[in-house]
């Protein structure tokens, strides 16, 4: 979980000139579709009457709901669009599934989305890897911070959880076949599916949903009244607009390569790390990397900082720190132009020689 400490180094650094950041699991600002959404917006203000700009019900509109129905469809999952719920980005949706399933245990991976572990924590919950809890978070579609898709077996315990909490945020951005299968076509009936637009359109939109069973319909749009009235009507007839629009696929396409592209560029270079162990993405903004070193990672934040080069500590994914005793963080490749990669890991590596140097023992 993020500490008061690495939010301090890390909002410190944020705007700093010449620091190559390797945190935060930003979109590559690049692969915005600027010129999309300006149409988008004009024809969402000038075009589709007046409803963009009115209130509107709290579930969200109803074409948008239709067509995350249909995508939904397209990974095997048939849905009845009245059970999905626009959100304000996925971590809304997260808490929004938690407000109405009211005080539980929720059981997360060893390492696991901050933002999650944020929202679990903020309402008094207890996030534990113990299986026992009647609520499971997971992300089987493509794994943050692992950069995995889950595996058969682990499938099959997952769906065996009392109530799944599956977030697919990065469902979209596996770097080689389709989108996997939700969990959510298997166990529609237990099932809080959410996700974004945040990683594939652009996060400035603040557009998510969260698809659950029926029996939740009413309970959700009556806390999500309560929350915040509706998400902004504007943003979602824009993606309603890029969705509907035969072209959203091959963008989907082009992100995935893009993305594809930086992963292996970095992979290239981490083996210049001292003392590391890394998993190889099949998807995703990140790689997850293991060390040795038994400093604190707000420590060695702090070394790599002061020589220009930004990551995630690993406590910032951990629900039980203290059950980890060996340092480890996350390097985002997705916003990192490649010619600064090499760069910013020579950077990172003189931190980690740093790091080692001041453990070693001073000869008498």
């Amino acid at each position: 979980m993020r500490t008061p400490r690495i939010d301090k180094l890390l909002r410190g650094a944020a705007h700093r000139k010449g620091l190559i950041s390797f945190a935060g699991g930003l979109p590559a600002p690049e692969t915005f579709p600027r010129n999309e959404l300006a149409r988008a917006a004009e024809a969402a203000t000038c075009s589709m009457g007046a409803t963009p700009l009115q209130y509107d019900w709290p579930e969200g509109r109803p074409q948008l709901r239709e067509l995350i129905a249909a995508r939904m469809l397209q990974r095997g999952a048939r849905i009845d669009p009245e059970d999905v719920h626009i959100t304000n980005g996925a971590q809304d949706a997260m808490a929004l599934a938690l407000d109405v399933l009211g005080p539980t245990d929720v059981y997360v991976d060893h390492a696991t989305y901050p933002g999650a572990l944020d929202v679990i924590l903020s309402k008094r919950l207890v996030a534990m890897s113990s299986k026992t809890a009647p609520v499971w978070y997971v992300m089987p579609a493509m794994h943050n911070p692992w950069g995995w898709a889950m595996t058969a077996e682990r499938r099959g315990q997952v769906l065996g959880a009392p109530t799944i909490i599956e977030d697919d945020a990065y469902a979209d951005l596996c770097f080689a076949g389709a989108p996997r299968r939700p969990l959510l076509a298997d166990a529609a009936h237990k099932t809080f599916n959410l996700g974004t637009f945040s990683k594939t359109v652009s996060p400035g939109l603040r557009v998510g949903w969260l698809i659950a069973p029926p029996r939740w319909r009413s309970a959700l749009r009556e806390a999500k009244a309560r929350r915040d009235l509706q998400t902004g009507g504007l943003a979602q007839a824009m993606l309603e607009q890029l969705l509907a629009h035969p072209g959203f696929d091959g963008r989907l396409e082009r992100l995935r390569s893009h993305y594809a592209e930086r992963c292996e560029r970095l992979l290239e270079l981490l083996p210049r790390l001292p003392g590391i162990r890394f998993s190889w993405p099949e998807g995703g903004f990140s790689v997850w990397v293991e060390t040795e070193s038994v400093e604190s990672d707000d420590r060695l934040l702090a070394r790599a900082l002061a020589r220009g080069v930004a990551f995630d500590p690993g406590t910032m994914f951990r629900a039980e720190p203290q059950r980890h005793g060996r340092l480890s963080f996350r390097l985002s490749f997705s916003a990192v132009p490649i010619d600064q990669m090499q760069e910013g890991i020579a950077r990172l590596a003189a931190a980690l020689d740093e790091a080692r140097a001041a453990k070693r023992p001073v000869a008498a």
